[in-house]
């Protein structure tokens, strides 16, 4: 019987000892997340009108606490109309998406430089990214600099 106990954990050493290198830490599950799936590079806009449509109760929403997650990081976006504090119809979240590539594949490969194509992956082309409010959180948005002029500017 000692045996079986000790080859038992013999084996559950490297199960223990070897997690997943990616976790979840960023998810925060008192909060309610909408999915976001893409498959191309481009500049994405969510309305109010399809917020509705998947069952989220916009009038409940601070459009200033809006975040969006891709990869467990959070990014920027430009959020038209939050300045009232309420998120109407015609407001929307746009930023910007980009399809899968394939940076998780390198980790199927003894020598990550074995992995064929780096701008493919081998198991799906759409990348998720996630949409949650939360009004106390701290938001990154994209400002939209309306001086035209750009003598303004100093040359870098």
């Amino acid at each position: 019987m000692n045996r079986l106990i000790i080859i038992y954990i013999i084996i559950q050493i490297p199960v223990l000892t070897c997690g997943q290198p990616f976790t979840n830490g960023w998810i925060d599950y008192s909060k309610q997340y909408y999915k976001v799936q893409i498959t191309e590079e481009g500049i994405y806009r969510i309305g109010t009108n399809e917020l509705l449509g998947a069952g989220i109760s916009t009038g409940t929403i601070n459009p200033q606490g809006i975040q969006l997650f891709f990869r467990g990081e959070e990014q920027y976006i430009y959020v038209a109309g939050e300045g009232d504090g309420v998120l109407d119809i015609g407001d929307y979240i746009e930023f910007h998406g980009k399809g899968n590539n394939g940076w998780l594949d390198t980790v199927l490969y003894s020598d990550p430089s074995w992995h064929a194509n780096d701008n493919y992956s081998l198991y799906t082309d759409t990348s998720t990214y996630f949409l949650t409010w939360d009004i106390n959180a701290t938001t990154k948005r994209v400002t939209i600099e309306n001086d035209i002029n750009f003598t303004n500017y100093t040359p870098s």
